[in-house]
């Protein structure tokens, strides 16, 4: 089953996210301006609201543990606490957390920017390459790297993650700020 919006036609935040699920691996076809941006923003909101639900009872102990009852911080709970937030255990809450986000970005994503790409003139080769770097990118920058090496070699390859980042966003600025060509 394959759902496809016609360029032209104006595109509801429902019809965006149907189009989104329903074309989860569809690499042929269309993807509209306003029908990627509202799956991109549908994508936000909940990985958003996700976020929220997994950091709130973590926020709550965070509250508990560096307040003492007299209403004073607790500095020495507050650095303790700090250092566990960026933990090197791969399956600490907030590495499973980025790693999980960058899954899904990758999974729901792929596939929307090689047809934004297409649609926005790009040629097959660069299509393909921006969506290979998409996933590979969010897959690298989201921490898995920081848990897997040594604190010297993620030193000294952090310019390059960075570079990755940026390269993700401007990925991500080009389909959502792209123009569909005339077909």
């Amino acid at each position: 089953y394959h759902y496809s919006v016609p360029v032209s036609k104006k595109v509801s935040f429902k019809e965006s996210i149907i189009a989104l699920f329903n074309r989860f691996f569809v690499f042929e076809g269309t993807s509209s301006q306003r029908e990627f941006n509202f799956g991109l923003l549908f994508l936000i909101i909940i990985t958003s609201a996700i976020t929220t639900l997994v950091i709130m009872p973590e926020a709550t102990k965070f509250a508990e543990t560096i307040i003492s009852h007299n209403g004073n911080i607790d500095m020495d709970a507050l650095m303790y606490y700090l250092d566990s937030l960026v933990s090197k255990d791969i399956f600490h809450f907030s590495n499973l957390l980025n790693i999980g986000i960058a899954i899904v970005f990758s999974l729901f994503l792929v596939a929307p920017i090689y047809r934004r790409m297409i649609d926005t003139g790009k040629t097959k080769v660069f299509s393909i390459i921006a969506a290979i770097l998409f996933v590979v990118s969010q897959m690298l920058c989201c921490g898995i790297l920081y848990c897997l090496l040594p604190d010297g070699i993620y030193n000294s390859i952090v310019i390059i993650l960075d570079i990755l980042s940026i390269a993700n966003l401007a990925i991500i600025l080009m389909c959502v700020f792209g123009k569909t060509r005339n077909v």
